[in-house]
Formats: C-alpha cells, sequence, structure tokens
C-alpha cells in the first residue's frame, strides 16, 4: 500500500513537472527555430536516444518537452498532407537510454503513449532521430548502424573541435566525414558572398604593383597530412546542416538544454 502511494506521487510529481515545462518551453524561440527547420520532412517515426532520466534531469525533461512538441508538429503536418484519408495518422514514438529509471518508463508508456525499446527496425528515410547531447562514440554507432536521413542532434562541427583531424576520423569516420561536408559546404557559400559583395575598385589607370617577399623560405614549414575520407564507402554523399543558434542562449529555463544542436538531412 505504500509503495503504490509512493508510485502515485511520483507520478503526479513527474506530470506536473512535465506540464509546467511544456507550457514554459512552448513559447520559446528555439521552438519555433527547431520547428521551422523540419516542416518539410515526411516521417512516421521518432526515435528518440540518449534523453537521460527525466525523473531526475530537469534539462532532460525539458528535451522531453522538446520531443512532445516536435512529435506534435509532424503529426498535425502528416494529417494535413493526408486530407482525403479516413483515418488519422499517428507519428509512432520510439525511445530507449540504458540510465531510464522503472519510474520515467512508465511516464513514458502510460502518460506519453511512447515505446520504451532498445532494438528499433525501420525504414530510415521514415524516421527522424531526436539524440540531445549524444555521445559522439554512440553517434558514430548510429550512422554506421542505422544510417539515418534525418537527425536533431549535436552539431558535429563542435565534436570536431576536440580532436585532431586524423584521430577524428580513425576513430569516427562517419562523424568525420558528414563534418567535412558540412564544412565545405560552409566554405562555399562564404565565398560565394564574399565574391557577390566585393566592390571592385575604379579603373584609374594606375597598376598596383606588389613589393615581392624576400624572407627566406622555411623548408621546415610543417604540412598536415592529407586524409582519404573514403567517401565512395559512405552511404551518404551529401549533407544539409542547419544550426540551432537559439538553442546556444542558455538565458532561458532550460539552460543548456539545446546547446549545439543542429538538425541535418543526409543523402
Amino acid at each position: 500500500m505504500i509503495v503504490a502511494i509512493r508510485q502515485m506521487k511520483n507520478e503526479a510529481r513527474l506530470q506536473d513537472s512535465f506540464k509546467e515545462k511544456l507550457r514554459v518551453l512552448q513559447r520559446g524561440d528555439v521552438v519555433q527555430e527547431i520547428l521551422s527547420n523540419i516542416s518539410g520532412i515526411d516521417v512516421l517515426f521518432v526515435r528518440c536516444l540518449g534523453l537521460g532520466s527525466v525523473s531526475v534531469s530537469y534539462l532532460a525533461m525539458y528535451q522531453l518537452c522538446l520531443l512532445k512538441l516536435v512529435v506534435d508538429y509532424l503529426n498535425q503536418n502528416l494529417n494535413e498532407r493526408n486530407k482525403e484519408e479516413s483515418e488519422m495518422v499517428e507519428i509512432k514514438v520510439s525511445l530507449w537510454d540504458p540510465v531510464f529509471s522503472h519510474e520515467d518508463k512508465e511516464f513514458f508508456e502510460n502518460h506519453l503513449k511512447y515505446t520504451v525499446e532498445e532494438e528499433f527496425k525501420c525504414d530510415p528515410s521514415s524516421v527522424l532521430y531526436y539524440m540531445p547531447h549524444f555521445p559522439v562514440s554512440i553517434f558514430e554507432s548510429v550512422l554506421t548502424e542505422e544510417k539515418p536521413k534525418f537527425i536533431l542532434a549535436n552539431d558535429l562541427t563542435a565534436y570536431a573541435i576536440k580532436f585532431p583531424e586524423t584521430k577524428y576520423f580513425s576513430q569516427y569516420p562517419n562523424c568525420a566525414r558528414l563534418t567535412k561536408l558540412i564544412t565545405n559546404k560552409a566554405k562555399e557559400e562564404l565565398v560565394e558572398k564574399e565574391n557577390c559583395t566585393a566592390v571592385k575598385p575604379p579603373d584609374d589607370g594606375f597598376q598596383i604593383v606588389k613589393k615581392k617577399n624576400r624572407k627566406k623560405k622555411n623548408s621546415l614549414v610543417y604540412q598536415p597530412p592529407v586524409i582519404d575520407y573514403g567517401f565512395e564507402t559512405a552511404y551518404f554523399k551529401k549533407v544539409k546542416s542547419s544550426i540551432i543558434r537559439e538553442g546556444n542562449n542558455t538565458d532561458n529555463p532550460w539552460s543548456s538544454a539545446f546547446t549545439d544542436m543542429s538538425f541535418m538531412v543526409i543523402d
């Protein structure tokens, strides 16, 4: 009897926390930025990995609230595109994190009707992977084993600054390949922008002659190793990555829950 009362109190506590944080978060600019980025995707499943324990961490609870808002938004879009269908379509949500407590699982399954499962098999093109603050080693495993197309998770370039380029590729090749594609695209866009905004000086008949650099060449200049990324072996050829910039604004009740987040479409 005492155990049952305690469980009821814990469930009520989680429900109150969830409702309050959902109310606060849905007014945040970060939500609108994320929803605008995922507006064009058409999926039937959301796979959430590495959420953390919502009964322990308030950051995990805010991340769960974002999951709920994302699923509701995708459900609305899905049913608007299928107005002629006689039955409403519901996006299925699958979660897994080994740190989930019994209390967490009960809340997900009974209150939100989400499925807690370690094994998940589905067509990757029909799934949005939501992986907030995910360890790079497990991120690499997901890319290798599940080959996702749509990912709302950490910005991969944030991982890259923690490793030398050769080590990053040797340990996490798919993460490194995607990072390389993202940074190359950013450089191309920057050059294109500079070319468009550059102002050509007027032709006044004078010619600028640059002074030759007579410094002695250093024969010991460091040359970084050339890495063969082996893109021909990857399951993707290109990626579009959009950084969720408002997520880095930690002056909010959810603090760092959505820092270094990006949305990627991998093809």
